[in-house]
């Protein structure tokens, strides 16, 4: 009897979809990694350092919108639809916390290595730096996301 009753708990264990625990530290560490990871394997392509400079306020705006709603997406799908108690825990709290998280993390991480490789000197104005910065920040928000999701599964 009691042989059955580890196999029914280590089905369970591994079998089951465990709810998403409440924010920490190491969500905000894995978020920086995540965007760190992702960010450096796009930093250096030349189209984008190009594109930056085409591109004007409405496209700006256009890719952070985008950028939120991709972020509000994977934060539905890979989280909030796994809590079972969704009136203790509301989506508003739940996506708040994550959205500023990620997309935060993405933009110092963004910033930080546009400053580490010395973009600043590619990019002659503080315009066109923060255009970058916000056009790495797409994949870099992804990227601490799917590090969400990666600690999930």
């Amino acid at each position: 009897m009691s042989l059955q009753n580890d196999v029914r708990l280590i089905k369970q264990e591994v079998l089951s979809e465990t709810p998403p625990d409440y924010f920490s530290t190491k969500d905000i560490a894995r978020s920086f990694f995540g965007a760190l990871f992702l960010t450096s394997t796009f930093i250096f392509s030349s189209r984008i350092t190009e594109q930056v400079k085409l591109m004007e306020l409405p496209n700006i705006w256009a890719l952070i919108i985008t950028t939120f709603i991709v972020l509000t997406i994977e934060i539905y799908f890979i989280g909030y639809q796994r809590i079972r108690n969704k009136k203790e825990r509301p989506f508003t709290e739940f996506w708040g916390k994550r959205i500023v998280t990620f997309w935060t993390m993405a933009l110092l991480v963004s910033f930080g290595l546009a400053m580490l490789y010395a973009f600043d000197k590619v990019f002659t104005n503080a315009a066109d730096m923060v255009k970058f910065a916000v056009v790495l920040s797409f994949p870099a928000s992804v990227g601490a996301a799917l590090a969400d999701l990666l600690r999930r599964y």
